[in-house]
């Protein structure tokens, strides 16, 4: 199947909202990331190694898959619900939003009791070869939501870019897209907004979205690109301690009000 952001064939060049598609580059960078570290053997004999792995999966879970889900469902979807085809598709994409969002849950509940049996000083695994098959079980089930998730992607972009694209016109698009903005915390000033833009920007830079490098370069105004930098020093500034996640992009785990300029 197509991954999510590289492209549809004859894709017409009215679409506006890639913010949509380079939350799909973003999410599947932070999951894949994820199950890579699991994958390559944490070592559970250290603590705060499995706990960089929990908080990883938390930020990307809620800072965000969170924001796009709470936008499909509350700007996205209820704008393009036009007719009764159109619904049946819709309903559809939702109920596998939602029942991913409870996968998730599950996944980081997984993920959370292994990092509070590591941390145990009498861990049953600590050192001793239980830890891998647990590790390995922890590392599918990330693999597994990954996986899911950028099929229903694929699929949602398949089915509803030709039809935002032949339905509605640019300034259409970009009002809708104002409205899930000014939607964020704080607007789009305000830090949730500020933190989509560097976490696109690390995505898209690292070539996972194909052709949506370039709708980065030319639809985010060159002033907010030049500030993402610093944003992205402020954001790592908040980490708690080094994350060895080779292409994790971030982990926040204080408040984001430091990037307010």
């Amino acid at each position: 199947m197509r991954a999510a952001g590289d492209g549809i064939a004859g894709e017409a060049r009215g679409f506006r909202l890639h913010g949509w598609r380079w939350h799909h580059v973003a999410i599947g960078r932070e999951l894949g990331a994820i199950s890579t570290a699991l994958g390559s053997g944490v070592d559970c004999g250290d603590p705060s190694a499995v706990a960089a792995v929990v908080d990883a999966f938390a930020f990307a879970r809620r800072s965000v898959w969170a924001v796009h889900n709470t936008m499909e469902r509350e700007v996205l979807f209820p704008w393009i619900d036009t007719g009764r085809a159109v619904s049946a598709a819709l309903s559809s994409f939702a109920a596998e939003r939602e029942r991913l969002e409870a996968a998730a849950t599950e996944v980081e509940a997984r993920l959370a009791r292994l990092a509070a049996a590591t941390a145990e000083r009498d861990a049953p695994w600590r050192g001793v070869a239980a830890c891998g098959p647990e590790t390995a079980r922890a590392a599918a089930a990330v693999r597994v939501l990954a996986d899911e998730a950028a099929a229903l992607f694929a699929a949602e972009e398949a089915a509803l870019i030709p039809l935002v694209t032949g339905d509605f016109s640019a300034d259409e698009q970009a009002r809708v897209f104002l409205t899930a903005v000014h939607g964020l915390a704080g607007g789009l000033r305000g830090p949730t907004a500020k933190l989509q833009l560097v976490l696109f920007h690390e995505a898209l830079k690292a070539g996972g979205g194909g052709e949506e490098w370039g709708h980065f370069k030319r639809e985010v105004p060159r002033p907010a690109r030049a500030w993402i930098p610093v944003w992205k020093k402020r954001l790592r500034g908040e980490r708690r301690g080094p994350l060895k996640l080779s292409g994790v992009s971030l982990h926040v785990v204080t408040s984001l009000v430091t990037l307010a300029i």
